[in-house]
């Protein structure tokens, strides 16, 4: 449960939306993070494939979630571009892959251990259209975005770069970065945190970092890319438009919190309660007090969800869920009144 959020916008920022975009939505990662908050959610995701994003959009009404998928290519508006469709879904590019560097990696795929250049390889290419964010925006009517992810298999810079209006508008980004040039010309971290900073956002954290091991190597330490050791890839960077930092652009009081709500979502929580306070000590008696119970309230939540003796007990819950005997489920019901967030 994201207690902040929740408690923002049912609160403070009852009737206000939170404007997300998904730029590289296969797999619905946006729809489902942000679907807690319901109507209080508007996110715009894109998916090229349009069959990919028809699914998508099936999938999103079914659960009510307030979502539009668009089949767009994003990038600079630009005519007749190439792209580079390879043997993987998640390998194609406007960029042409380093298969030099890509064939030294082992890259596990559905049970088999491949070059990452086999992945990577180019199968086809396509002539496509591409689109800005700040053009697409314009057409649809939209001047501000609360949260962007990117990650369109290395065009991330050039999103951004094509799109300085909506830029300068968001919030927290949350960035696919790459720390070798797996495709010729690519933007690394370096590339992106030097476009960024100048423009007032502030690296916050790095997640997901996928390591590989080497083909030629005989021996594989660990399976997953995310827990072995290895050359480090990928990774998924957030950044913040941070409003307590010195010379920070100015925001508005119902933004703060907006970004609170986004902390709290992202894990960086700690950073959720520096944002309360640095508004609660700037605002209006009134204000002031609301933003003082949800601090109160969150403070007494988290730690709760750290009492061990709350952990128990929720072990045992999930025990009678999974079918105790009945003599025994009366006599554990008593525990859910220590229980006040169920």
């Amino acid at each position: 449960m994201h207690f902040i959020a929740t408690a923002l916008f049912s609160g403070p920022l009852a009737g206000e939306r939170l404007r997300v975009l998904d730029c590289g939505a296969s797999g619905g990662g946006e729809a489902a993070r942000w679907a807690f908050l319901g109507r209080a959610a508007e996110i715009h995701a894109f998916e090229a494939d349009a069959g990919e994003c028809a699914r998508l959009q099936a999938e999103a009404d079914a659960e009510g979630i307030n979502c539009r998928y668009h089949p767009l290519f994003l990038g600079r508006t630009e005519k007749g571009r190439v792209l580079n469709i390879g043997e993987h879904q998640f390998s194609s590019s406007f960029l042409e892959p380093n298969l030099a560097l890509l064939d030294r990696i082992k890259y596990p795929y559905q049970g088999q251990i491949l070059r990452g250049g086999v992945a990577s390889r180019v199968v086809r290419r396509v002539t496509v259209d591409t689109i800005s964010l700040d053009d697409w925006a314009s057409g649809a009517g939209i001047d501000e975005v609360d949260f962007a992810k990117i990650d369109i298999e290395g065009l991330e810079l050039e999103v951004m770069e094509a799109s300085p209006r909506i830029l300068g508008t968001v919030l927290a980004l949350y960035l696919d970065v790459v720390f070798n040039e797996c495709w010729f010309g690519t933007p690394r971290l370096g590339d992106i945190d030097n476009f960024l900073a100048p423009r007032g956002f502030t690296l916050w954290d790095i997640a997901r970092i996928k390591r590989y091991g080497k083909y030629a190597s005989p021996i594989s330490v660990g399976e997953s890319a995310l827990t072995r050791a290895g050359q480090a890839a990928n990774g998924e960077a957030l950044y913040v438009a941070d409003p307590v930092a010195d010379g920070a652009r100015p925001t508005s009081p119902t933004r703060i919190l907006k970004l609170a709500a986004i902390a709290e979502v992202m894990g960086q929580l700690e950073y959720a309660f520096e944002l309360l306070v640095f508004l609660r000590e700037r605002t209006a008696s009134g204000e002031r007090e609301a933003i003082e119970r949800i601090i109160r309230d969150a403070t007494r939540y988290y730690r709760f969800q750290d009492d061990r003796r709350v952990q128990i007990i929720r072990r045992l819950r999930q025990r009678v869920a999974t079918g105790l005997p009945a003599p025994l489920l009366s006599l554990l019901r008593p525990l859910d009144r220590l229980l006040p967030f169920r």
